[in-house]
């Protein structure tokens, strides 16, 4: 929009295609006042620029008006002795550049963020990587060794650290791999209704295996069990902070699993014998590639409990903890259910 101005900011001409996209014509407009048509929260703004034009200084600058941005461009009209009575303000209504500029800059900084995080978790994974990579070559160079029948023992001991190191790789990638798709955005939340007594059981039947020496699972279940909600990725969640319980926690000691479905709620309690965690680290816990001062020396890479808190954000759900440096912790699930009419 063209528009002239006098002193007292009244309308001299004015004409422009935003005027008939807010259904006023120029005619209507000329002899009042310019302020008179903008909001109250800009109008301070517009004299202090709309001032320095008329001392004689062109001015650009933005405005929002309900929800429209507008660059306007602000330039004096002197006479021909000089003196500025008028001035001209072209308006231009900018939004859709404008969110098609934050559109790119978001963009851009996603992908940079994506190129961060790919380039750290490759510096991370390759310190990981070589722990369990040579445990590998060590125990299967051991285990071509151990021929003999009253070796057995032995050679099942490499085997199991074999089994063991090929886990730990496998939790590194599967994170790596977790992280990158809710960071791309591809992943959703899918319910339908399962059984989640049952699939707690075959749980904590399968981690069992994988629990160090005399540590026992114990699971404990109250409420109805056949609720809808996403399984798998609620399964991912159970296996990532049971897997945390059995790391941390000694050999010989006792990890229960405590679940209840009351009031359109699943609360899932899983609780440890281990270590704990520092009152100082407890709240970055959730933080992309944090880890507890006092986990240093034992594996991970940090983005367990980041993809955790993500998946439960997706299904509506939350988690929160208790614990206390070597008293243990407890983490707590909560994920809304539908239940079958």
């Amino acid at each position: 929009t063209i528009n002239v101005l006098d002193k007292d900011l009244n309308y001299r001409f004015v004409e422009g295609r935003e005027l008939y996209r807010v259904g006023v014509t120029s005619e209507q407009l000329v002899g009042t006042n310019y302020l008179d048509r903008l909001p109250q929260e800009i109008l301070g703004t517009m004299r202090v620029h709309l001032a320095s034009v008329f001392a004689g200084t062109p001015a650009i600058f933005e405005v929002e008006v309900q929800g429209n941005v507008y660059e306007l461009n602000a330039v004096p009209l002197p006479d021909e002795n000089g003196n500025i009575s008028q001035i001209l303000v072209v308006e231009q209504n900018v939004t859709q550049h404008k969110k098609a500029e934050e559109d790119i800059i978001l963009a851009l900084n996603k992908e940079r963020q994506l190129n961060e995080l790919k380039s750290r978790f490759v510096s991370m994974a390759s310190h990981e990587f070589r722990t369990p990579l040579s445990t590998i070559l060590s125990s299967v160079s051991l285990v071509a060794r151990y021929t003999e029948p009253a070796q057995t023992e032995r050679r099942n001991k490499h085997i199991h650290r074999i089994r063991g190191a090929v886990k730990n790789l496998t939790g590194i990638l599967d994170d790596f791999l977790s992280l990158e798709k809710l960071e791309t955005g591809n992943v959703r939340s899918h319910s339908e209704v399962v059984d989640l007594k049952e699939l707690l059981r075959e749980l904590r039947e399968e981690m069992q295996e994988i629990a160090k020496k005399e540590q026992e699972i114990r699971l404990e279940y109250i409420g109805e069990s056949r609720i809808g909600l996403d399984a798998k990725m609620l399964r991912n969640i159970l296996i990532n902070l049971i897997s945390n319980a059995i790391k941390y926690t000694p050999e010989g000691r006792l990890i229960d699993i405590e679940a209840r479905t009351q009031d359109g709620i699943a609360r899932i309690a899983i609780r440890d014998q281990g270590i704990g965690i520092p009152e100082e680290d407890q709240k970055h816990m959730f933080e992309r590639f944090f880890r507890a001062s006092n986990v240093i020396n034992i594996q991970g890479t940090g983005l367990g409990l980041n993809i955790v808190k993500r998946y439960l954000d997706l299904m509506g759900g939350t988690i929160y903890f208790e614990s206390r440096a070597g008293a243990g912790t407890t983490f707590f699930v909560e994920v809304p259910f539908y239940t079958e009419e």
